[in-house]
């Protein structure tokens, strides 16, 4: 698999869960339907994008590799906006 950049890792650790879809395809949806991460499951081929088996293997491959960080409990804790 070709080495994904930045924006398309980050993209693809929110689509991770089972229950997502993109709606409409953009060019990084597309670029990663290129690449196997994503696949449409419509009739046009250009909506309803969800990820597959080797997207969901290169975000375990970034995490791994420390190019993503993992998450932890501070991800999902409101962020102080004060200094």
């Amino acid at each position: 698999m070709a080495k994904l950049g930045k924006n398309q890792i980050n993209f693809l650790a929110r689509m991770a869960g089972r229950g997502s879809a993109l709606i409409v395809g953009d060019r990084l949806a597309r670029s990663l339907t290129e690449r196997g991460c994503l696949r449409s499951l419509s009739e046009d081929g250009d909506s309803f994008y969800v990820v597959t088996s080797w997207g969901l293997r290169a975000v375990a491959d970034a995490m791994d590799s420390g190019r993503l960080p993992e998450i932890t409990i501070n991800d999902f804790r409101k962020k102080d906006s004060r200094p």
